[in-house]
């Protein structure tokens, strides 16, 4: 689910994310502690992308091969 982000520093542009909380729970290895407040977690979106095409791609190929069945 994304996150509307709210505050001071963001009332001029919508901002649009994940919550690090959730990704934690499946991919902790993408997740590390706030700069400047370890309190807080981050998500290291450079890290996401990759796995998001990959698992794109394997999804394409799975519908691929469902329609195939499907056409036979």
């Amino acid at each position: 689910t994304g996150i509307e982000v709210v505050g001071e520093d963001y009332r001029d542009e919508e901002q649009i994310g994940v919550s690090a909380q959730e990704v934690e729970a499946v991919l902790p290895e993408i997740v590390k502690p706030a700069p400047g407040n370890p309190d807080y977690k981050t998500v290291q979106y450079e890290r996401l992308v990759p796995l998001l095409i990959e698992a794109i791609k394997e999804l394409n190929a799975e519908i691929k091969e469902l329609k195939s069945i499907n056409n036979t």
